[in-house]
């Protein structure tokens, strides 16, 4: 590819991402790929793919599976779809910890493993949230361990499990303070 066009591609891609980045500032949605609704009071479908992989789709042979970065732009769609203001994804690089903030009101973490997440994972994204002052939330593609999920339940941490199909992602709630978490900001 020629750096003329090359150069050409970064500074599009880079206003279109300062434009999504302007309109999520003043609470409108960037693209109707971010919305997302609400079925059931349960269910969230969110057809997101991440902005980050876009050169992927044109290409014939890529992986059907989604990136990990796919997961965090879908946890951010459906905390944006429940009507929450303000939600931030974080970049590229260390993140510590943080995957999904929305300052002064909750933090999250996205694991799109193939093993369930255990106990010491959602202690970590606890302890960030606890030293904030605010929510915690765990987005996982593997769903939890028992011994994560009956922790999460003591402490009433929701925990929410994202699938994807072939209309896009699905976040689904998993405990029942996340079922709480979703009937308040429905």
């Amino acid at each position: 590819m020629p750096r003329r066009r090359r150069s050409s591609l970064r500074q599009a891609y880079r206003a279109f991402e300062v434009t999504g980045a302007i309109l999520d500032e003043v609470g409108l949605p960037s693209s109707p790929e971010r919305q997302s609704r609400v079925r059931d009071g349960r269910v969230v479908d969110v057809p997101v793919t991440s902005k980050r992989r876009w050169l992927d789709r044109l290409w014939p042979f890529r992986n059907p599976e989604p990136h990990w970065r796919d997961y965090e732009q879908a946890a951010g769609a459906f905390l944006t779809g429940l009507g929450i203001a303000g939600v931030r994804i974080a970049g590229a690089g260390a993140d510590g910890g943080v995957d999904v903030r929305v300052v002064g009101k909750l933090v999250g973490q996205v694991k799109a493993l193939e093993s369930k997440v255990g106990r010491p994972q959602l202690q970590q994204i606890y302890g960030i949230a606890r030293a904030e002052g605010v929510q915690p939330l765990f987005f996982s593609r593997s769903g939890y361990s028992k011994a994560a999920t009956e922790w999460a339940n003591s402490v009433e941490m929701p925990l929410f499990e994202v699938s994807h199909g072939a209309e896009g992602f699905v976040v689904d709630w998993v405990n029942g303070p996340a079922k709480r978490f979703v009937t308040a900001n429905v």
